[in-house]
């Protein structure tokens, strides 16, 4: 969900402005994907890199985490279901405390999935993995008990990953998962992301030819 603070700046407003209209374009998201039956949708909303930004910057960032993850309610009405995928370490404890709370109280919701990475890295994920297999003693996994050590490895593999803003490149977002996924670049910044947009999403995927190394 690229390009909050270019949007913002173009317009003269601070780029914590841009942040907050990104989350309102995150939640029309949801709604589209319920609308078009996509049953899990990941959200790359805040990853280990960012917390390097200006201080100021990343307060802002995670009182908006703060407050999204309060909404609760309004998710159980719409039947959305929230995972977190992202490391606990460098959070608040009422943050983490927020995040359980939120996972534990939709998790009954089954008009879709909301995968949300947050604090989240994909190589920090491999390698939080491999720490978890070697405290348990496992000596060998394979691919498929690979994803039991995950944070979320019960979801699918993403079928399409869409990128906003320009850039194209995928930014240590979920690498394992990625694999074969097909990739959507658009020079659309996150707050101007419409359901026309997404509705072009859909319909590249569907012109896709997916053979996983197979003919």
């Amino acid at each position: 969900m690229d390009g909050n603070g270019r949007w913002a700046t173009a317009r003269g407003k601070t780029r914590l402005a841009g942040h907050s209209a990104g989350v309102e374009v995150a939640s029309d998201v949801v709604r589209y994907a319920i609308k078009y039956g996509i049953p899990y949708l990941s959200l790359y909303a805040f990853s280990t890199e960012n917390a390097n930004r200006p201080k100021a910057e990343v307060q802002g960032l995670m009182r908006l985490a703060r407050s999204a993850f309060a909404k609760s309610d309004k998710l159980n009405e719409q039947g959305i279901r929230i995972l977190i995928s992202g490391t606990p370490q460098g959070l608040d404890d009422d943050l983490v405390r927020s995040i359980g709370l939120i996972e534990k109280s939709t998790a009954n919701n089954r008009a879709i999935t909301v995968n949300i990475c947050f604090n989240y890295g994909g190589r920090r994920e491999l390698s939080d993995a491999v720490n978890k297999i070697i405290a348990s003693g496992v000596k060998s996994v394979d691919e498929q008990s690979l994803r039991n050590y995950m944070y979320h490895g019960e979801l699918p593999d993403c079928d399409v990953i869409v990128r906003t803003g320009g850039y194209m490149r995928l930014s240590n977002f979920l690498i394992y998962q990625s694999s074969y996924s097909e990739l959507y670049f658009t020079d659309t910044l996150w707050p101007d992301f419409s359901e026309n947009e997404f509705l072009r999403v859909l319909e590249y995927f569907k012109g896709c030819k997916r053979n996983f190394g197979k003919v």
